[in-house]
């Protein structure tokens, strides 16, 4: 219970704190509300999930066992991150899709964005593995499987239902074309920042 619980905060502080995840949501939040934010979060959890079957199995013994394969993700990770911000600030210049699209389609902040992201995220693979490592100790496969997909189903869930109600919030000065731009060239900005750091300290 005490790995469990601990396990739970982890998963919290990971969700809740500024992240890619969090810019994305937020983002699709300021563009549809919580409604047009639902496909990012699916994604999210989704990929989550999938992700975590993946580590529960071998993959997840080479990878703890290979730093290369650590390595390999950190900077695909950080290269489709820049990609993500680079294509936000294109459209904030106007080089990028209309700015009538919304989140439901398959664009960086739709269902298939957010779920390709959660396996270029190094903090996705991380904390996961974490988890996995922390919980499995303590239980069955079984068992810790199960645990693990409520905790990575229901936390995310509210920490990012909060992120797309912020964004939402915003959704009124967004309308506006100069804020929506500008907004999308910060948040872009945002995401080139994160994949910087991500490789500098891989």
């Amino acid at each position: 219970m005490d790995a469990l619980m601990g396990v739970a905060g982890l998963v919290a502080v990971s969700a809740i704190t500024p992240g890619p995840n969090n810019m994305v949501v937020m983002r699709a939040g300021g563009r549809g509300g919580v409604v047009g934010a639902l496909p990012a979060i699916a994604g999210v959890v989704l990929g989550t999930a999938v992700l975590l079957t993946l580590l529960m199995t071998s993959v997840g013994v080479a990878f703890a066992a290979d730093p290369r394969v650590g390595t390999a993700i950190t900077r695909c990770g950080g290269l489709y991150l820049v990609w993500l911000g680079a294509r936000l600030i294109a459209r904030s210049l106007g080089r990028g899709a209309s700015g009538g699209d919304t989140p439901t389609r398959a664009s960086s902040d739709g269902f298939i964005g957010t779920f390709v992201l959660q396996f270029l995220n190094p903090k996705s693979w991380v904390t996961v593995l974490t988890a996995a490592s922390a919980v499995r100790s303590g239980a069955s496969a079984a068992v810790a499987f199960i645990q693990l997909v409520v905790l990575f189903t229901v936390i995310p869930v509210v920490c990012l239902l909060l992120w797309s109600t912020l964004g939402s919030l915003m959704s009124t000065v967004l309308a506006r074309e100069s804020f929506r731009r500008a907004f999308d060239a910060v948040m872009g900005g945002l995401l080139i920042a994160s994949a910087v750091l991500l490789v500098s300290g891989a």
